[in-house]
């Protein structure tokens, strides 16, 4: 079993939860040929994925 130590443990869940459901959301667009969902998908999880890169960087700070 997977152990929370800190913030930033509960921070990157968050993110990789967000972005798995932006690229579910993105898939769904595809396949049904939805441009703005696609487009939302792929921002949803390129927000993601820099959430946790400034979160890196502040817990790398805190060192």
């Amino acid at each position: 079993m997977v152990r929370f130590e800190n913030w930033f443990d509960y921070y990157a869940l968050v993110c990789g939860v967000l972005s798995l459901c932006g690229a579910a959301v993105a898939v769904y667009g595809m396949t049904e040929g939805a441009t703005m969902t696609i487009v939302g998908g792929s921002v949803l999880v390129g927000g993601a994925g820099a959430a946790l890169q400034v979160g890196l960087t502040r817990y790398d700070a805190d060192d």
